[in-house]
């Protein structure tokens, strides 16, 4: 049988499913009693309103997992009895899930795309360690730090987080080396580099950064010389006690 033909046979076979598939589903809503409302879903079922593919897609395979256990929907189940909103509903209660469309594809395909939450810090609270994204949105906690990210400490430095993590990602030597952060009273941060502690300044962050990079891009500092710099005070660097102007030529 030619392709061409077999796609005019598939079509119609659609239609025809199409147009009985309508006059079934409005004598399950006009239904007059609850035998007859079984008595319809029980004969779409048997020609073939059930469901055979769950296509999930934007997921990893944790979060995968995670959604088929959530919705509890196994194939050959009546697709009539599965509603996408509830759907819907049961996957937005897994937190590393951001959104969430859910399409019923009638008569036998469910298809569920989301969106992951991406983690970009560990942020360390109450005694735990809890996986944050970008809006600082809780994801998961965690034992130890099982991904490579910097940990985040202080009040609101979760959702404040995002901003300096953006800066020090214009300085790529600070972001590769960067181990943690901690927002001093909701104000400024207090940053580890290398193994260095960094205290950088309420304002004019950008500056202090610069001027971070390329003492660390030429050697100048590394954390067997130097143990902490300072960059608090307008126009000086406090290194090791010690005094630099913060127009040094470096």
């Amino acid at each position: 049988m030619s392709t061409r033909r077999q796609r005019s046979r598939d079509k119609r076979r659609r239609s025809t499913l199409k147009i009985i598939s309508g006059i079934l589903l409005l004598g399950v809503m006009y239904a007059s009693s609850a035998r007859m409302c079984t008595f319809v879903v029980a004969l779409l079922k048997d020609i073939g309103f059930v469901v055979e593919h769950i296509n999930i897609s934007g997921a990893g395979d944790k979060t995968e997992k995670l959604i088929e256990k959530h919705i509890d929907i196994s194939r050959g189940d009546s697709i009539l009895k599965v509603s996408a909103c509830e759907i819907y509903s049961n996957i937005m209660k897994i937190n590393w899930i951001k959104t969430a469309i859910v399409q019923k594809n009638l008569p036998n395909i469910i298809n569920i795309k989301v969106e992951e939450r991406m983690p970009i810090a560990v942020f360390q609270h109450d005694n735990k360690s809890t996986l944050i994204d970008r809006e600082g949105f809780f994801i998961e906690d965690i034992k130890y730090r099982s991904i490579n990210a910097p940990i985040i400490a202080g009040d609101n430095g979760n959702i404040k987080g995002k901003e300096i993590i953006d800066t020090i990602s214009k300085f790529s030597i600070i972001r590769e080396k960067l181990e943690s952060l901690t927002f001093i009273r909701e104000r400024r941060w207090d940053i580890v580099v290398a193994g260095i502690k960094i205290k950088l300044p309420e304002f004019e962050t950008d500056e202090a950064l610069e001027i971070l990079s390329s003492l660390i891009s030429t050697g100048r500092i590394t954390k067997e010389t130097v143990s902490a710099l300072d960059f608090r005070i307008q126009n000086e660097i406090i290194l090791v006690g010690l005094k630099l102007k913060r127009n040094l030529s470096i």
